[in-house]
């Protein structure tokens, strides 16, 4: 028959046992908590000797630790992925960023160059406009000069194979 101290052992032991496993999959669960015997000590309220003497909470306190240090394995290897790519993204921009702003400074000196082109077309357009006024203002005043002394310029001009139309007053 089993002795009634047994039974209250075994209630306890089994009560522990509970509350050793919650503490587990509390730490389990939570990240801020570290998988130590400490740790567990502390949720607990048992000695850490108490819970070493068990055995299967410090297999299950390691398991954690190496599940732990998988996970951030695996996190900065992720990280760095992430980072690699990151950076090819940043290269690729700078790229890109220098294309364009070689485009922008090729249209920019194309741009100046064809001001400068126009600028000087305007001149030379302005220049002979000036010339064209000068030389009909020559030939108006030949052809005044040429009427005053009884002279028919028109005449003069029709048998040589000058389109005289042309050079009447009212075109000058």
């Amino acid at each position: 028959m089993p002795e009634p101290y047994d039974e209250v052992n075994q209630k306890d032991f089994d009560d522990n046992t509970d509350k050793i496993n919650e503490a587990l999959e509390k730490i389990e669960r939570d990240n801020s908590l570290k998988p130590t015997i400490a740790t567990l000590s502390t949720l607990t309220g048992f000695h850490r000797n108490t819970l070493r003497n068990r055995g299967w909470p410090v297999d299950r306190i390691n398991k954690l630790k190496d599940r732990n240090t998988e996970l951030k394995k695996i996190e900065l290897s992720e990280k760095k992925v992430v980072k690699k790519e990151l950076i090819e993204k940043l290269d690729d921009a700078v790229k890109e960023i220098a294309f364009w702003f070689k485009k922008y400074k090729d249209l920019e000196r194309d741009y100046l160059q064809m001001d400068i082109q126009k600028n000087r077309f305007r001149e030379s357009q302005n220049h002979y406009i000036e010339e064209n006024r000068a030389i009909k203002q020559t030939l108006k005043t030949a052809i005044d000069q040429l009427e005053l002394m009884d002279i028919d310029i028109y005449k003069l001009l029709d048998g040589q194979g000058y389109d005289i139309r042309k050079l009447k007053p009212s075109t000058l």
